[in-house]
C-alpha cells in the first residue's frame, strides 16, 4: 500500500509539472527522451521480474520500440543542436526503484499501471507536438510515433484488464 501511495504522489507531481509548463520544442525533446529512457529501463526490469509471460513480452516490445524512438530523436536533436538529457527524470527514477523492489503479481500489476499512466501522458505530449509543433522534424517525429504509442497504451489496457480478470477468478 505504501508503494501505491508513493506511486500515486509521483504521478500527481508529474501531471502537475506537465500541465504547469508550456511546451516548447526543447521541452518536447527533453520529455520525450526521458520518457523513452524510462520505458527502456522499466522494460529491462520487467523482462527480469515479471511473473506473467505476456508482461515480459510487452516489456521487451517497450525496450525495442523505445530504443528505436530514442535513437531517432537523438539524431533529430543532434541536427537541431538541442540538448538531450542523459537519464530519466527523478520521477521515473523513483518508479524504477519501486519496481525493482517488487516481485510476482504485485510487480506485474504495478508495472502495467505505470505503463498505462506513462503512455496516456505520452499520447497527450505527442498529440500536442503533432498539432502545434513549430519544427517540422519534431512535428513529423510526433506524428510518426503517435500511432505506436496509442497501440502500446491499448495493449497495456488489454493486459491490465486480463490480469484483473485473472485476479478476480482466483478469489
Amino acid at each position: 500500500m505504501k508503494h501505491l501511495i508513493l506511486y500515486s504522489l509521483s504521478i500527481l507531481f508529474f501531471n502537475t509539472y506537465n500541465s504547469a509548463s508550456a511546451q516548447t520544442n526543447t521541452d518536447f525533446v527533453s520529455t520525450a527522451a526521458q520518457g523513452n529512457m524510462a520505458e527502456i529501463a522499466a522494460g529491462k526490469i520487467a523482462v527480469q521480474k515479471a511473473a506473467n509471460d505476456s508482461v515480459k513480452q510487452f516489456a521487451q516490445m517497450m525496450i525495442d520500440d523505445h530504443t528505436t524512438a530514442l535513437n531517432e530523436l537523438t539524431m533529430i536533436a543532434k541536427q537541431k543542436n538541442k540538448t538531450m538529457p542523459s537519464m530519466p527524470d527523478d520521477m521515473h527514477k523513483m518508479t524504477q526503484q519501486k519496481l525493482a523492489q517488487l516481485k510476482g503479481m504485485s510487480f506485474d500489476s504495478t508495472y502495467m499501471m505505470q505503463q498505462l499512466q506513462d503512455h496516456q501522458q505520452t499520447i497527450a505530449l505527442f498529440e500536442e507536438e503533432a498539432k502545434n509543433g513549430t519544427e517540422p522534424e519534431l512535428k513529423a517525429y510526433a506524428e510518426k510515433y503517435l500511432p505506436k504509442i496509442r497501440m502500446h497504451y491499448e495493449m497495456a489496457q488489454r493486459l491490465s484488464s486480463m490480469k484483473m480478470q485473472g485476479m478476480q477468478q482466483q478469489q
